[in-house]
């Protein structure tokens, strides 16, 4: 999924298929605040072409914002993180463990 919306780059040239994707997420519910970056690229078929973006746009989501995004987090992703981070090994190969194996939900 991505974002279509026309751009015009630095040096006037307008991308009139311009190809907004979603490349960063970062989140901090200790600062309550998470930030969403978008990279703009001349179009979809650039992008998947490997080609470079022109620009990023970014967002920072605090107060409200920041609770409707938190609220998303716990309805779906987070309770998925917790029960991945439940089954993640670490180690060396034959010394493999799982940290949270017997990790309660609470």
């Amino acid at each position: 999924m991505a974002l279509q919306l026309k751009y015009s780059d630095q040096f006037g040239v307008d991308h009139p298929d311009a190809y907004w994707k979603l490349t960063g997420f970062e989140y901090s519910s200790e600062q309550k605040i998470a930030r969403l970056t978008f990279s703009v690229y001349a179009n979809k078929d650039a992008k998947e072409a490997g080609g470079m973006n022109f620009a990023i746009k970014q967002f920072a989501l605090t107060g409200a914002e920041f609770d409707q995004v938190d609220a998303m987090l716990q309805a779906g992703f987070k309770s998925q993180v917790y029960e991945y981070a439940k089954t993640k090994k670490e180690g060396a190969e034959g010394d493999e463990f799982i940290f949270f194996e017997g990790a309660k939900d609470v």
